[in-house]
């Protein structure tokens, strides 16, 4: 143990107390943890990281571009520090420079071609990068017959939290949300869920339909219809 470790357990165990038990809805938390990004204790660094990719992405975002984009790219170029992708590419998504949005581009693009790990965080960052632009692109890949059913819920909760964060984003994130979910009723929770935030929108008149269709399966129909009704008794 060396003494920047024993600093940073003595910090913890005094500003954790705050923490619920578990808890990473917690700005104070994230905030805490941003501190030790790049810390020159690898230890500390990489503990740091693990938080920030297991964090909200809500609370995430508010870091902004405080780390550079040499620390990230580094970061997510290390073939050694796969488990650390997914943090590097949120951090990196919050990047406004031309380097930092020129590698968003080419991983977003690669990622909505041939899916698979970290689509969620590449599909974030490309909005991020690209807003409108890249919702469009998520929607096309979204219609694929081709595209695994798993990297489809990557993309919709990548869809429901860019909205969640940025409310301007959000009438073309229902536009998108609302094609795909015609014909794919297997992803009517994870919208309702994800949007229910968002007030009444058109989504709202696909929901119902699917709730009162004899054919949807009634764990679908009770989990719309719960959305539903959580909804309008906060209106």
């Amino acid at each position: 143990m060396n003494p920047d470790r024993t600093a940073f357990f003595e910090k913890l165990q005094t500003t954790g107390r705050l923490w619920a038990y578990g808890e990473r809805d917690s700005a104070e938390r994230v905030l805490f943890f941003a501190e030790y990004l790049w810390h020159p204790d690898q230890a500390l660094h990489n503990m740091a990281l693990v938080e920030i990719g297991l964090a909200p992405y809500e609370r995430v975002r508010p870091l902004g571009g405080r780390y550079s984009t040499e620390q990230i790219v580094s970061e997510l170029n290390d073939l050694n520090r796969f488990a650390c992708r997914s943090a590097a590419i949120r951090l990196l998504g919050l990047k406004t420079d031309p380097h930092a949005r020129s590698v968003i581009r080419s991983g977003f693009a690669k990622s909505l071609k041939s899916g698979g790990f970290n689509g969620y965080e590449w599909a974030l960052a490309g909005i991020e990068a690209e807003n409108t632009s890249a919702i469009r692109a998520i929607g096309l890949a979204l219609q694929n017959p081709q595209r695994a059913s798993e990297d489809k819920k990557l993309l919709i909760r990548a869809l429901t939290e860019a909205g969640s964060t940025q409310p301007r984003l959000r009438p073309e994130a229902v536009r998108t949300l609302s094609e795909a979910l015609t014909g794919n009723s297997d992803l009517a929770v994870q919208i309702a869920v994800g949007t229910r935030g968002w007030g009444r929108t058109v989504l709202h008149q696909q929901f119902e339909a699917l709730a009162a269709e004899e054919e949807t399966d009634p764990a679908t129909q009770f989990m719309i219809n719960f959305v539903l009704g959580t909804e309008l008794s906060t209106e």
